[in-house]
């Protein structure tokens, strides 16, 4: 009933035209919503990124229930190791069964910033080398941030050859007017 209440259907990518998201690939529409709700969020306690990771991970079951079927969780603040023993964090590692790939998922409190991308190609990049099986599918990454300008981003991803998304979250607060009236009707 969530689901349906926060439209989590016509936030789905079905229709390519019509996403916020910005992918580098079409495959990346089969397992990301163009914006993730998160509804169990109150953002006067949201200060810093670790702040969000820590409240999406305090309500796992909602945050994978928002991501939709398929995703597990890995890892919060995964750490990966290089071979030269140079250690790395992830904010949220998970792993999607339908798939069969490791999914990155880089949260950034504040708006999109195409140096936040590096970052998230290192991650993929690394799972890929350290972490992926050979029946696994190539990692694909999530920045997932408040905001992010279209052009920026497109930009960003152009010409990429790597499965990566940039997507938007919402906390209830910045809900459309008449969906918050509704939930808040249903209270």
């Amino acid at each position: 009933m969530n689901q349906i209440e926060m439209k989590a259907y016509e936030r789905s990518l079905i229709e390519p035209d019509t996403t916020e998201i910005v992918k580098s690939d079409d495959s990346i529409n089969e397992i990301f919503k163009d914006t993730i709700v998160l509804d169990f969020i109150d953002k006067n306690n949201l200060k810093t990124e670790k702040d969000l990771k820590n409240k999406m991970i305090d309500n796992i079951i909602q945050f994978l229930s928002e991501l939709g079927p398929g995703f597990t969780l890995a890892g919060k603040e995964y750490k990966l190791v290089t071979p030269t023993e140079k250690e790395f964090y992830i904010d949220l590692l998970m792993y999607h069964t339908k798939i069969h790939a490791y999914v990155v998922i880089e949260v950034k409190i504040g708006d999109f910033n195409p140096a936040d991308l590096g970052q998230l190609i290192f991650y993929v990049n690394a799972v890929d080398e350290l972490e992926k099986t050979d029946r696994d599918e190539p990692t694909v990454g999530l920045l997932l941030c408040k905001d992010a300008d279209r052009f920026v981003a497109e930009t960003t991803l152009k010409n990429s050859v790597m499965k990566l998304g940039i997507s938007k979250y919402k906390i209830i607060e910045e809900l459309p007017e008449y969906l918050e009236k509704r939930l808040n009707h249903k209270n």
